[in-house]
């Protein structure tokens, strides 16, 4: 543990679970409102159920134009969708209000 800790910066796993670290930002040039509250921790359970799911329907059609100057267009064409799953009682946010939210 003490190894992964020097090599990521954090632990890469807490009780068995993969831990993902979300990178934060900040919302101007002089960096004093962070993007991501830092005292929210997003928890999503990693099980068999995601919360996104994409779907493709049929393959992609690709199309050749000819220009009349001798260029070449391609146009792709991909039918998908994408559905969020947000009714799921293992996503939650624990929050620590002893965190600074400034800088």
């Amino acid at each position: 543990m003490r190894d992964r800790r020097w090599n990521l910066g954090y632990l890469g796993d807490y009780k068995g679970h993969s831990v993902v670290v979300l990178p934060q930002s900040f919302e101007d040039t002089t960096n004093s409102v962070k993007v991501i509250n830092p005292q929210n921790a997003y928890i999503i359970p990693g099980g068999a159920e995601k919360p996104v799911k994409v779907a493709f329907e049929g393959s992609a059609q690709v199309k050749e134009v000819d220009g009349d100057d001798w260029s070449k267009t391609i146009h792709t064409y991909q039918k998908f969708g994408v559905a969020v799953y947000s009714v799921n009682p293992g996503l939650c946010i624990y929050n620590n209000s002893a965190l600074s939210i400034n800088v």
